[in-house]
């Protein structure tokens, strides 16, 4: 199954997403020396980061070590989340917004204008539920 947008929301899947992991794995490859290695913002971030540290050989971080680290996210949607990482960090996207202030140096789609929200097979169309 591919991506299927329904009432402004577009369902990406698993297989979808093992595709555009591959295409960034190649893209990346080239680049992998550069980097320290892999940081995702949780909750959609960990996934592709996740991916992204075995297909390229790199270590999974906890946390992002330096301006080598390479950050990566599910959307850049408002651009919030990596805004303190744009400019100086490589960052990598499987969505962008495109008026999101920040772009993402490599990404697998552009977040169209029919597009309110981007529903990942890990997210299942609710927001994650924070602890307090």
């Amino acid at each position: 199954m591919s991506m299927i947008l329904i009432k402004k929301e577009l369902y990406y899947f698993y297989q979808d997403f093992e595709k555009d992991s591959e295409i960034l794995i190649e893209k990346l490859r080239p680049l992998k020396e550069s980097f320290d290695g892999v940081w995702g913002p949780p909750i959609g971030g960990v996934f592709l980061a996740g991916v992204l540290c075995y297909g390229l050989g790199l270590p999974f971080l906890l946390e992002p070590k330096s301006y080598r680290t390479l950050i990566v996210d599910d959307i850049i949607d408002s651009g919030k989340t990596l805004e303190r990482f744009y400019g100086v960090n490589f960052i990598v996207s499987l969505f962008y917004n495109p008026s999101s202030p920040v772009v993402p140096s490599e990404y697998c789609h552009r977040k169209g204008k029919g597009c309110k929200w981007v529903v990942f097979p890990w997210a299942k169309n609710d927001k994650p539920k924070v602890a307090t």
